[in-house]
């Protein structure tokens, strides 16, 4: 199931106060509700929820930076050698 919170709020006695409505709503219906959208609106949801899965991870694009680094540092020193391209793609096309 997924939980979805919605945060109503009103103003009384000068006090902000905050009403929360719970709605449970499945995967299921999510989806039978995306399918009842037209092919614009469901790519646009497509894209709108891939761009929320892809955010930026500091850790892992530090990682990465690293990785990047210390393979530049090992070819400068010549413990690695470089690989034609053509090479590299020979063995995947054809194998």
């Amino acid at each position: 199931m997924i939980f979805c919170y919605y945060y109503f709020y009103s103003q009384q006695n000068d006090l902000l106060t905050k009403n929360m409505l719970r709605l449970m709503i499945s995967i299921h219906d999510v989806y039978r509700s995306a399918l009842a959208l037209n092919l614009r609106e469901q790519a646009e949801l497509v894209d709108r929820l891939i761009a929320q899965l892809d955010q930026p991870d500091r850790i892992i694009d530090e990682l990465w930076m690293n990785e990047a680094e210390s393979r530049i540092n090992a070819f400068d020193q010549g413990k690695i050698k470089a690989i034609p391209l053509n090479e590299v793609l020979g063995k995947y096309f054809n194998a």
